[in-house]
């Protein structure tokens, strides 16, 4: 289900749902292309025309060039949803719907904390939860 209010980029529920683990994600996948996991080792094993029966080892390494542009093509999408759905937060009408979200959605606040700050139990912050989703997804 995509977002009834606002134009754009179509924000759904379950983007909202995902947002800080696609930052997270983001973040995994910055730190693999710094910290050189995609380098790649090969060996080979061959004799030359002036030995021929003698063998010898060739270690090489490279950077592995079709892993990272994939890794970075995925930051540039995870990103792009990311910025969608602060976009979204952002064009909310209702503030208090807005806080909610980001209180839950981007904040990951437990339903019991939410229950505490609107004075109500962790059960009656679920159905707020579920009818603020409901009135725009």
């Amino acid at each position: 289900m995509t977002s009834k209010t606002t134009q754009g980029a179509a924000v759904t529920a379950d983007d909202l749902m995902r947002y800080t683990a696609r930052k997270v994600e983001i973040r995994c996948l910055k730190q693999q292309l710094e910290s050189g996991e995609l380098l790649i080792t090969d060996s080979v094993r061959g004799s030359c025309p002036d030995f021929p029966y003698t063998e010898h080892n060739i270690t090489i390494q490279g950077y592995d060039q079709r892993r990272a542009a994939k890794a970075e093509n995925k930051i540039a999408e995870l990103i792009a949803k990311c910025e969608a759905v602060d976009l979204w937060l952002e064009r909310l009408s209702s503030e208090n719907d807005r806080v909610l979200f980001m209180r839950r959605f981007i904040q990951e606040w437990s339903l019991i904390k939410l229950g505490m700050e609107y004075g109500i139990s962790d059960e009656g912050a679920r159905k707020k939860i579920e009818r603020a989703l409901k009135k725009y997804f």
